[in-house]
């Protein structure tokens, strides 16, 4: 079976767990493999594997091949010099923060540039967020990439990107666990100086909140799974983890998560539900399909004319975590409303923002339906009562 090949190389570069017995990859299979690396963002994991083993000695394409692997080591490379930076300035100010997501799981992979990611996240207090900003653009050249509800991208480079955090709750909402996150500094542990860490039962349970959310935003891939396998290595209070899940409505969703953890790492076989949700995983690549995204938005919004609406007229909650100056201004709404479209219009998301009316407007309904049900199953979506 393809699949199980596939993860067989997974688990070589990840648990060191040799290749099956007579294991072999043709010219095309791995191409094929290389393909899917390259959606997931797990290319260095796949690359190592068949370099490791031999599989790559009398390919035309090996050096070519092996760049993939050795970009990843730059990319990590770079964004590692970038962190140090921007924490040296974060702390020389005084301003608390937490190191998220990528930057710290990939400390528990067997080698760093396994797990690669495009920026770095860091949490600030809400306080200390404007100040933390304008700190960072001034000392490292930074210019604002992106702004959000709850944060703000700064860049200096393609390589060197840092999103500031005074919210853990993306897009206004966290799928029922907004009590727990929004309460994520009562879960960091002071380290040394500025420096604060979150616990490991939280980091567990923020990273499984983070996943859902992808799902509910068009899906996620295969990469998010190695991390939560990974993430096996913190010593946790299993039953802290549990009841945290259980209070922040993910528990159902954990659940299949680590069914298709099992899948991947252990060989398990998987359940009619959780050979769904691989499939539809790995149908997804790293932050999930635009088509995916529209069929539930649509879904959760209102269709056709109704959702376009919600998607160009946002509310004033909504434009002043974008625009925090807005705040307290709510006069300034209609301006803000247009300068938010000079940005969609002129600031690089035209592009996304014509994918997306395109994708509503072929939006197949079957599919859309497919979805909502598979995602009832595994608890992404609540039955209604």
């Amino acid at each position: 079976m393809q699949s199980e090949k596939f993860y067989s190389l997974i688990r070589y570069s990840i648990c060191n767990e040799p290749l099956p017995a007579g294991f072999s990859c043709g010219k095309n299979e791995i191409e094929t493999f290389l393909k899917i690396a390259k959606i997931h963002d797990v290319s260095a994991i796949v690359v190592s594997a068949l370099e490791e083993n031999g599989m790559l000695a009398d390919n035309e394409n090996k050096e070519a091949i092996l760049d993939e692997m050795l970009f990843s080591v730059g990319r990590v490379s770079a964004l590692d010099y970038f962190l140090e930076e921007v924490l040296a300035v974060l702390e020389e100010a005084g301003f608390d923060h937490v190191v998220l997501k990528g930057s710290e799981i990939r400390k528990l992979y067997p080698r760093d540039f396994f797990r690669t990611s495009s920026d770095i996240d860091i949490l600030v207090r809400k306080e200390d967020f404007i100040g933390c900003e304008k700190l960072l653009a001034k000392k490292l050249s930074l210019k604002e990439k992106q702004r959000t509800m709850h944060d703000v991208a700064l860049s200096r480079s393609d390589l060197e990107t840092v999103e500031l955090h005074f919210s853990l709750i993306e897009e206004g909402e966290a799928m029922g666990a907004d009590e727990i996150i929004s309460a994520v500094w009562d879960y960091a542990e002071k380290g040394e100086g500025h420096r604060y860490y979150l616990s490991n039962e939280f980091f567990n349970f923020y990273l499984v909140a983070h996943v859902m959310k992808h799902f509910l935003f068009g899906g996620c891939g295969l990469r998010f799974f190695i991390d939560l396998f990974v993430c096996e290595k913190l010593s946790v209070d299993s039953g802290r983890l549990d009841e945290m899940m259980e209070k922040g409505g993910l528990s159902v969703f954990y659940g299949y998560c680590k069914n298709l953890v099992d899948l991947i790492f252990r060989g398990k076989k998987a359940d009619d539900t959780t050979a769904e949700m691989e499939e539809f995983v790995m149908r997804s690549g790293v932050y999930g399909t635009m088509e995916t995204h529209v069929a539930l938005a649509s879904a959760k919004k209102g269709k056709g004319l109704k959702y376009i609406l919600k998607r160009i007229f946002l509310s004033y909650d909504e434009l002043s975590l974008i625009f925090p100056k807005l705040k307290n201004r709510r006069w300034l709404t209609p301006w803000y409303q247009i300068v938010r479209w000079l940005k969609m219009l002129f600031g690089g998301k035209m592009a996304r923002n014509l994918k997306e009316a395109e994708a509503l407007k072929n939006a197949d309904e079957k599919h859309a339906e497919k979805i909502e049900a598979l995602f009832k199953d595994i608890g992404v979506i609540k039955n209604e009562e």
